[in-house]
């Protein structure tokens, strides 16, 4: 790759979540992009929208009441805004694809934990096309997180690949010939994050 998924300024110092949850690329907005309207479930004091609703306040390219949008909305980026590597083309409301980062600490599945999940926005077919995946493999290669296709309600991990992730979850089970190092890496991801719920629920029932 020409860029790093990870690329952040020279200056700083930044790790992988800050990228992904803080950094955003320079000169880029969002322009007539609105598509994280229709997408996104939102929950604020007296106000709700499911997933895969409009939202009221959309005109369809921009936000009715940007100025006083809801925390959540004001806290969130799809990662085109914030990954220097995913290019002009990849902006959601172009390409028919977004990539977001989801956090879901309360999540049975530690690959939930943190993850990234590319949304087709119509059909599932554009996974096909050779950009996306050119895209998709920009999180496939650094490798670090789960990767997901969502599409209509439906998610499919397709990193780490099934073997890996189910050796990974179940230590009785012997890892697939050749990748012991793999799977290795990610039981230690994954025990980390179940400590990390454990501790979080004996913090919260204290």
């Amino acid at each position: 790759m020409a860029r790093s998924a990870m690329t952040v300024p020279s200056d700083q110092q930044h790790s992988a979540h800050y990228v992904l949850t803080k950094h955003l690329v320079a000169g880029r907005t969002c322009g007539d992009c609105a598509q994280c309207c229709d997408f996104k479930s939102v929950r604020a004091p007296g106000f709700f929208k499911p997933a895969g609703e409009r939202c009221p306040h959309s005109t369809g390219c921009s936000c009715a009441i940007y100025d006083t949008r809801p925390d959540p909305c004001r806290g969130w980026h799809c990662l085109w805004r914030r990954i220097d590597a995913l290019p002009d083309e990849a902006r959601p409301d172009l390409s028919g694809v977004a990539f977001e980062v989801l956090i879901d600490h309360d999540s049975e599945d530690p690959f939930e934990h943190v993850s990234i999940v590319v949304l087709a926005l119509d059909h599932h077919s554009v996974f096909q096309r050779p950009d996306v995946q050119s895209w998709m493999n920009i999180f496939l290669q650094e490798g670090s997180l789960p990767v997901f296709l969502s599409w209509g309600g439906y998610n499919l991990m397709i990193h780490p690949p099934p073997d890996v992730a189910a050796a990974a979850r179940d230590e009785t089970l012997s890892p697939p010939p050749g990748k012991e190092a793999a799977v290795e890496r990610w039981r230690e991801r994954l025990r980390g994050v179940r400590a990390e719920r454990a501790l979080n629920k004996t913090a919260s029932a204290s």
